[in-house]
């Protein structure tokens, strides 16, 4: 598997330590550069004997997850697509046009919940409807109602606590 210079270019210069990214739903991890190949392991190939996995197109490169749930950098479009595992098969959603509005979207839901600090949650751990709301405008007035809703679903940015 070759990986696209502009992955590389883009873990290496984008993705600082702790390569984390929490925003309150997803807690999504990017590994370094060198380990973009084994970050394929689970969706491309199997684990255990290397073997190619039906289903999983040569165009995608897992980029980052969330609890194995893929961030997909589709080399034909650049776009950036989400999917769910456990499913059956893989149902990428289109989420970002490129691997900058990905990470600006990122790293301004992260800013959210880190300004929140202990005052996230409510009693039962959901986070608190005002995060919740402020999630959702900052998406839909950055991308538009079509495209911030679309990550809103997907990502499941949604008030639990009603």
């Amino acid at each position: 598997m070759n990986v696209p210079e502009e992955i590389k270019n883009f873990l290496c210069e984008e993705i600082t330590e702790p390569r984390q990214f929490d925003i309150g739903f997803e807690n999504f991890e990017f590994p370094k550069a060198e380990q973009i190949i084994d970050y394929q392991m689970g969706y491309r190939w199997e684990g255990g004997s290397g073997k190619r996995l039906a289903g999983w197109p040569d165009n995608w490169v897992v980029i980052g997850h969330s609890n194995a749930d893929p961030l997909i950098y589709d080399t034909l479009s650049g776009s950036v697509n989400f999917a769910r595992h456990g499913a059956g098969s893989w149902i990428a959603n289109r989420l970002f046009s490129d691997l900058q509005m990905m990470l600006e979207c990122i790293q301004e839901l992260s800013k959210i919940i880190t300004a929140a600090g202990d005052n996230l949650f409510d009693e039962d751990f959901n986070i608190l409807s005002k995060h919740v709301n402020s999630m959702q405008s900052l998406l839909v007035d950055t991308y538009g109602v079509d495209v911030g809703s679309k990550i809103i679903e997907a990502l499941e940015i949604k008030d639990w606590s009603v």
